[in-house]
């Protein structure tokens, strides 16, 4: 069973005014489980792509675990630019939406000791938030989450 663990660093205080670094359990408050990751397509579509000659690209950003998301989200702008197979076209509901029609996309997260192909994943908003992807609820029922307030840590194991 692969288990990724991160335990949080640094950071900056809420109202972005203060230059000390904070505590792991002051960070993850903060931030949220977030961890860097990269996205790429699926491995379906890599293989696609490599019958053509042709090779994926991947981005790197700030991923986020979010038990409030029911299905995971991949950013609409860096799912374009990392050339993504959109699968379908879905609506989706969030806190600031009732109801909107997105790209649904197929793709991959490539996290610290753990990769995740990632089908469907809706297309969000979020770049503005400084994340490039949300894994949800559907990616989550896979394994087991853990998230340690005390000592600023999570861990997904599957």
């Amino acid at each position: 069973m692969p288990i990724m663990t991160t335990r949080m660093t640094g950071g900056t205080t809420k109202d972005g005014n203060s230059v000390r670094t904070l505590l792991p359990d002051e960070s993850l408050h903060i931030n949220g489980p977030i961890l860097e990751a990269a996205l790429t397509a699926s491995d379906a579509q890599q293989q696609a792509l490599i019958e053509q000659g042709k090779q994926g690209k991947s981005i790197t950003g700030k991923v986020m675990f979010d038990t409030g998301a029911s299905v995971s989200c991949f950013d609409i702008s860096v799912a374009q630019e990392t050339g993504l197979a959109i699968i379908g076209i879905g609506r989706m509901a969030s806190a600031s939406h009732t109801s909107i029609q997105v790209p649904v996309y197929a793709g991959k997260l490539i996290l610290p000791k753990l990769n995740i192909n990632i089908q469907p994943a809706m297309g969000a908003n979020i770049a503005s938030q400084g994340i490039i992807a949300l894994i949800g609820r559907d990616v989550m029922r896979h394994g087991a989450f853990y998230y340690s307030g005390v000592d600023g840590s999570f861990s997904f194991a599957v």
